[in-house]
Order: structure tokens, then sequence, then C-alpha cells
């Protein structure tokens, strides 16, 4: 997958848990502390802010995959280890400030030719 691709499902998973958190927020039943408010929550918001939030949740481990997938393609190792052991941390640092080429010890030289010598006719 594209890190351009990554970049925009982690940004998306985001704003979808934004989103569902505010949600969220908003169906949560109230009260006060002096016991005179109080307002029942709104199953259906929550209902929907649950929803948002587990789409959020696959769109950032599809995000996830194809970021271990692309670094293993590129031969990132350091990236692949720290995607494996610190998740979206990592995945949040990767989004940001990964490269997107090849390390230059996976890109091989061709052999060396020596240069063309004509034949030598005495």
């Amino acid at each position: 997958m594209a890190l351009s691709t990554t970049r925009w499902l982690f940004w998306l998973s985001i704003a979808i848990t934004v989103l569902g958190s505010c949600l969220l927020s908003g169906a949560l039943p109230r009260s006060s502390s002096g016991g005179v408010t109080y307002q029942s929550g709104d199953t259906g918001g929550i209902v929907v802010a649950g929803i948002f939030i587990v789409i959020a949740c696959v769109l950032v481990l599809i995000a996830w995959v194809g970021a271990l997938v692309r670094t293993a393609q590129l031969g990132r190792w350091g990236w692949f280890v720290s995607l494996i052991l610190l998740g979206s941390f990592a995945l949040l640092a990767y989004v940001i400030a990964s490269p997107d080429t090849p390390p230059l010890s996976a890109i091989t030289t061709p052999p060396y030719q020596p240069p063309y010598q004509p034949p030598y006719y005495p």
C-alpha cells in the first residue's frame, strides 16, 4: 500500500474517532452533583457513536497492515519492528516522517564492466 494511502486512512480514522467521541459525549446521560438535574442518555446516539468508533478502528488496522507490508517491501526493517512493537504510536510517526524509498544499502549497482578493448592484431 502506498504511503499516501496509509496517510489518508490514518487521518480519516482520527477524524472519525473524534466525530464518534463527540457523538458519544452528547449521547451519554447527565446528572448534576446536587441531584436535581437528571437527563437520560440517548441509546441511538450511543449506538451510532459506537459504529463510528468501530469503523475508525478498522481503518487504522488497514493502515497499520498496509504500513507493515510497505516497510517489508522496501526493506525498512527498523520501521517494520517499531510498527509491530509500538503499534499506533509508531504508525503516527510513520505517517508523518517515513521515507517512501528503499535504503541506499538495498539499491544494488551492476557489476563492474571493463571498458571495451578492441582486439589487437599484430
